[in-house]
């Protein structure tokens, strides 16, 4: 137990590491030099001493950074890009910093949970996306972005990956109009999550049939909303599902050889459940889209997409 003195003073470090934390008029982002390589790792090691001091008291941690964070986000239009880029920065960095069982940040705690649900509310909903400024942008989604690696749609809990899924494609239906810059990286990171499971892998997927339903969406809603060119969207969503498609066929040429009744059923659902996918990219949700386009995206004569909508 901290005495009110060790507090004060923990509480000083702990502002004070975040200042070092701030990038300064000098850096320079279009041109990075050994200098600005001394400073990000200089970051890393300051982001060292920040875990440590969450030990001593995680909850001089949390206090800190939602005052920093509240200060910075709730008046962003304002503020000096450097503040509001560590801002989210130090939110990022609490996730990494405080005790979780199994990442489950959101939950269990009840204090620590409504604080860091409210910072994480404040900033998709603030706008600070929209900051002219480069860096801040690249963090807001940095640390959004989250959804995409071990603790979101790559999580060990089945539960976790299933709310992930539904939320990222909420995220992204609210937000994409903001996402234009980091389209391809999102689609590239996703693709292996949306890959047909045929009942002869044997191996279980990371998302339920359900779950890639709302990846698929997203991935639609990415690639139709964006600035991009006609050719340019056909491109990609030809990516997105061409690799569908080659396994629907595949799969298509094997049911009507197959003897087993149940090994039958099993290949009939799975043809099912990737019309659904193909649906849900190019759904009545996604106006802007020529659906034509789908005729095109695999030229293989075997396989009638007519077929496809009426399976």
């Amino acid at each position: 137990m901290l005495t009110d003195q060790q507090k004060s003073n923990v509480e000083a470090i702990m502002l004070a590491v975040m200042k070092k934390l701030t990038y300064d008029d000098e850096y320079n982002f279009e041109s990075e030099g050994e200098d600005e390589a001394m400073f990000v790792e200089y970051r890393k090691q300051l982001k060292l001493l920040l875990d440590r001091l969450a030990q001593v008291s995680p909850e001089l941690l949390l206090e800190a950074v939602r005052r920093v964070f509240n200060t910075a986000i709730q008046s962003w239009q304002c503020t000096a890009f450097m503040e509001v880029e560590v801002a989210i920065r130090l939110l990022y960095m609490l996730g990494e910093a405080l005790p979780a069982s199994h990442g489950a940040h959101f939950c269990g705690d009840v204090a620590k949970a409504s604080a860091l649900q409210d910072m994480m509310r404040t900033l998709v909903t603030s706008g600070v996306s929209e900051y002219r400024h480069a860096s801040v942008v690249l963090e807001f989604f940095e640390t959004v972005m989250a959804f995409l690696d071990h603790r979101g749609l790559r999580h060990s809990s089945p539960k976790v990956r299933s709310r992930t899924s539904y939320l990222f494609s909420r995220f992204v239906k609210t937000l994409h109009k903001h996402m234009s810059a980091f389209i391809e990286d999102i689609l590239s990171r996703i693709q292996d999550l949306l890959e047909l499971s045929p009942p002869e892998n044997g191996f279980q997927a990371l998302l339920s049939n359900d779950d890639q339903l709302f990846i698929f969406e997203a991935a639609g809603v990415l690639i139709v909303n964006s600035e991009y060119t006609a050719e340019r969207k056909q491109a990609l969503m030809k990516n997105l599902l061409t690799p569908l498609m080659e396994k629907f066929t595949i799969l298509l040429d094997k049911l009507p050889m197959e003897q087993d009744e149940g090994r039958q059923a099993a290949l009939a659902d799975c043809l099912n459940h990737a019309v659904g996918f193909a649906r849900y990219s190019f759904n009545e949700r996604n106006p802007k889209l020529d659906c034509a386009g789908i005729w095109t995206l695999n030229e293989d004569p075997k396989l009638d997409y007519a077929g496809i909508w009426t399976l």
